[in-house]
């Protein structure tokens, strides 16, 4: 190579590593738009229903409701408006684990637990709940069930939604009263 190809040799690896760098710009910015819109994803969702004192006769409070047939989940109502959710268990073990929730470490694990924890609001026979549930990769997100009072010992939830996708499907859940005390504390670190 002589020197009058010099000139044209630096330009070319100049137009390379102009090209490189443009290219490389572009990838970054593609990442990082990426990424900014996968940020709500790995977040948790916030509540969307407000935590209300409940005073009325709608529904009793001294206890916790049933959901369930052969496999349970017990929910307990607070007159704070605060929800807990516990696990699912077979039926025939309703009586041991009621037990096991009035125990300081049942409730110690349980306040460490967002998807056991939400809020719910009564408006007439109307009962609506909202709580984080587990996520399937990313953040907690919330769901809302909506239903109806049937009795002042029993509810019917008829629609859930998945407030993250924005569906909303069609369920028929029973929830039955079972007389309870003492329930456990409702203080936790979720539901302000």
């Amino acid at each position: 190579m002589g020197l009058r190809e010099l000139p044209y040799f630096i330009g070319q690896i100049m137009v390379s590593i102009k090209m490189r760098s443009t290219t490389l710009f572009a990838l970054v910015l593609l990442g990082l738009t990426l990424l900014s819109g996968c940020k709500k994803h790995w977040e948790d969702d916030q509540l969307s229903i407000a935590r209300e004192s409940y005073s009325g006769d709608q529904l009793r409070i001294d206890g916790y409701y049933v959901k369930g047939n052969t496999i349970l989940s017990i929910y307990v109502l607070y007159d704070n408006g605060i929800l807990l959710v516990g696990d699912s268990f077979y039926a025939d073990e309703l009586e041991s684990r009621a037990a096991k929730m009035q125990t300081t470490e049942w409730q110690a694990v349980t306040k460490k637990c967002k998807y056991c924890w939400g809020a719910f609001t009564i408006r007439g026979n109307e009962i609506t709940y909202e709580r984080w549930v587990p996520p399937s990769g990313g953040g907690f997100p919330t769901f809302t069930w909506k239903g109806t009072i049937t009795s002042d010992t029993e509810f019917v939830m008829t629609s859930r939604r998945d407030n993250r996708k924005g569906k909303t499907e069609a369920i028929n859940e029973v929830y039955r009263f079972v007389e309870f005390e003492p329930k456990p504390d409702s203080t936790n670190p979720f539901v302000n």
